[in-house]
């Protein structure tokens, strides 16, 4: 993610039902085995590619961050 396409940081505010249905975000955790909720929301100021597990890409127009504390 190039950090000049970052629009916002900030603490998570969509409930967990909006987040299930969005279909261009991504989330990201360091461990997959636990469903821990996310610390923080990026918003893009333009949609991008990400690139998740086996190569699978989709666009995306935010990312939920969960970080090992």
């Amino acid at each position: 993610m190039n950090s000049s396409n970052i629009s916002t940081i900030s603490p998570v505010k969509t409930e967990l039902d909006e987040r299930k249905k969005e279909n261009q975000s991504f989330s990201t955790m360091l461990l997959l085995f636990f469903d821990e909720e996310p610390q923080f929301e990026i918003k893009l100021a333009k949609p991008q590619t990400a690139q998740g597990f086996y190569g699978k890409e989709k666009i995306v127009n935010k990312s939920y961050i969960t970080v090992d504390v």
